[in-house]
């Protein structure tokens, strides 16, 4: 599955991260992603939920000063890496849950250390930490000693770190060990339930300590938030989630288009109708495509003359269409409303785009909904009932991750 979109290997410094049409999270040091059919998996092994068949890693070796130090950890660690997702918004209840895997060939009395975190991107004080693991002769590295709390549930809870360094990733410390304590943890699950509904990072970074010798890695793989996997807005099986939800029920997806006429997908939970819009940035829409939700009739598209929207054309699910010129507003009629399409469905309406040319652009994808009365296909939501379910219900779960920029990028 994508986590985050389109890393590179071994990206040096500070980088934003992109080879997918939409980008997301940001490096700062070595970062990059493997492919488990590509055999250099090493001891690291391939991760329990293989999806796309690729896992991502941040690396000392090539690491950045201070790159991969984790706050109130400065004195001590020298260089690392870590690697910033882009932002994603999640509702209070929703669960944020990953594997990973620390791997070090340093040992007793260079305590290398790997972390990851959770950030509120609009409150600093609002940082959760959601697992730590730490070098040391023996006993449990995870969580690390002498390092802040773990708020999340590990699964397992304790890891005793077993023989294995082989891991590309490593440089010239691959198969390496100094003393007691190098291994690799095995592939370790993290779960955390969102307390407060809100627009979040993920953080993954790794740190030598005391020293820049023997490498230290982390690899991290299976991102799902509320149970969703967080695409890369590469196809229809990988979109891109929102970044924010509006008072009004729009969904915002922010990300920066690097690939000319090149597709990127988004995804919010679906209702009768979208309304769509780029509200920053000087991109246009120039095709569209969506998803198909067992509608036969398939769907209306609505033209906007800067006054009111006017009827251009049927199209049916999962086909191009391509305006006679680009657009920045249009609407999508006929999403069939017997099919009471629950917020809380997991089944979501994918929605792809070409545009008109590079850059950052903000869309947003407002919800058309409707009263339904009497027969079979039961209650859709009015659009301010919508924004409250949603937030109630923790039917959003959504990242972007798979962009790779933490600027919302695509």
């Amino acid at each position: 599955m994508r986590i985050l979109t389109g890393l590179l290997l071994g990206c040096a410094s500070f980088v934003a991260l992109s080879s997918t049409p939409a980008s997301a999270a940001t490096c700062f040091g070595n970062c990059g992603e493997t492919n488990i059919n590509g055999g250099q998996t090493g001891s690291v092994g391939v991760p329990p939920l293989q999806g796309d068949n690729v896992y991502y890693w941040v690396s000392t070796n090539g690491g950045s000063t201070g790159g991969g130090t984790l706050p109130g950890q400065e004195s001590g660690s020298t260089n690392g890496s870590r690697l910033v997702s882009d932002s994603f918004y999640a509702a209070a209840g929703q669960k944020v849950s990953y594997y990973f895997n620390y791997i070090t060939s340093d040992g007793a009395g260079y305590a290398d250390y790997s972390w990851s975190q959770l950030r509120d991107v609009n409150d600093s004080s609002n940082v959760t930490n959601l697992f730590t693991a730490r070098t040391k002769p023996s006993g449990t590295i995870v969580p690390g000693l002498d390092l802040p709390d773990v708020e999340a549930t590990l699964s397992p809870a304790t890891v005793l770190i077993k023989p294995g360094t082989t891991f590309a990733p490593l440089g010239d410390s691959s198969g390496a060990c100094w003393s007691a304590g190098c291994g690799n943890t095995g592939w370790i699950y993290s779960e955390y339930t969102i307390q407060t509904s809100g627009t979040y990072e993920l953080v993954f970074g790794v740190s030598n300590w005391d020293d820049t010798a023997f490498d230290s890695a982390l690899a991290f793989d299976g991102l799902l938030i509320g149970g969703i996997v967080i695409g890369d807005g590469s196809s229809p099986t990988n979109p891109l989630a929102p970044t924010d939800l509006q008072p009004d029920g729009s969904f915002v997806f922010s990300f920066e288009v690097t690939q000319p006429e090149q597709p990127v997908f988004i995804d919010p939970y679906v209702a009768v109708g979208y309304e769509y819009e780029v509200i920053d940035g000087s991109l246009a829409f120039s095709q569209a495509w969506f998803g198909d939700v067992g509608d036969p009739d398939g769907y209306q598209i609505w033209g906007w003359d800067g006054a009111d929207y006017y009827f251009l054309t049927d199209i049916t699910a999962e086909t191009w269409y391509a305006f006679a010129s680009p657009v920045t507003k249009f609407k999508l009629l006929g999403i069939d409303s017997d099919l009471g399409l629950d917020p809380e469905d997991p089944n979501a309406f994918v929605s792809g785009f070409i545009y008109n040319g590079t850059g950052k652009v903000d869309v947003s994808m407002k919800p058309i909904t409707e009263w339904v009365e009497g027969g079979g296909g039961g209650v859709v939501p009015e659009p301010a009932t919508w924004a409250m379910m949603i937030l109630g219900f923790g039917a959003v779960g959504l990242a972007a991750r798979r962009r790779r920029s933490h600027s919302v990028t695509a």
